[in-house]
């Protein structure tokens, strides 16, 4: 018979009772340690004769600015106030508590009071002028409008309607008629020309014009500065 094959696996050695060494650990690789840096070169050494530091003085805060001073009571007797103005008192009584609100000063309020007493004039002039201007517009027309009417006996009525107001208009009411206009309105001047018709003694004889009448009528009328053209 031919021999058995043989069994490649070698034979496992019978186990005994001592363990197999274990195999020896090699420990990690220790990094290299950096170099320590050099030392600071050392400090020379102080100079015994060297002064120390003069220390800065603080500086100075700014002086804060006065507060305003706010009157109890505001006091208008040193203004001077343009010609003609006079101050408004219930005007001043109802404004003062908006002057202390707002913090003026007697300077500030007497500025304030003074640039409206100046605004006041200067309105009040305007008015004038234009009120003249308007007053000789109206003698115009009304000059106008009685020659129309009249014609021919223009000036002759204007004259027996001076004599009318003449004699019967005080010097303040001739004022106020001038002041108003209402002396030069025609209604006015045919009222007084029937007045005059009635003053039978002021009838001026036959021929013509009085003497004493030398002066324009209508310039006595209307007043110097009217025409009669």
């Amino acid at each position: 018979m031919p021999d058995p094959v043989a069994d490649p696996t070698p034979s496992t050695p019978a186990a005994s009772g001592t363990p197999a060494p274990t195999p020896a650990v090699t420990p990690p690789a220790t990094p290299p340690v950096a170099a320590a840096p050099p030392a600071p070169a050392a400090a020379p050494p102080a100079d015994p004769n060297a002064k120390p530091p003069e220390a800065k003085p603080p500086e100075a805060k700014p002086p804060e600015p006065a507060k305003p001073v706010v009157p109890e009571k505001y006091d208008y007797s040193a203004l001077k106030l343009p010609e003609g103005i006079t101050l408004d008192t219930p005007l001043l009584a109802a404004v003062e508590p908006i002057f202390k609100e707002l913090g003026l000063t007697q300077e500030g309020a007497s500025k304030l009071v003074e640039a409206h007493a100046k605004a006041l004039a200067s309105a009040e002039v305007q008015r004038e002028a234009d009120f003249k201007t308007w007053m000789a517009s109206q003698v115009a027309q009304n000059q106008a409008a009685l020659k129309k009417e009249w014609g021919l006996a223009y000036e002759a009525n204007l004259v027996i309607s001076q004599k009318g107001m003449a004699r019967y208009c005080s010097p303040a009411m001739k004022a106020l008629l001038d002041e108003t206009g209402l002396g030069n309105h025609p209604e006015f001047v045919k009222a007084f020309l029937q007045i005059g018709k009635s003053v039978t003694e002021d009838t001026p004889p036959p021929g013509g014009v009085p003497p004493s009448t030398k002066r324009d009528a209508a310039s006595v009328l209307y007043g110097g500065s009217a025409s009669t053209n």
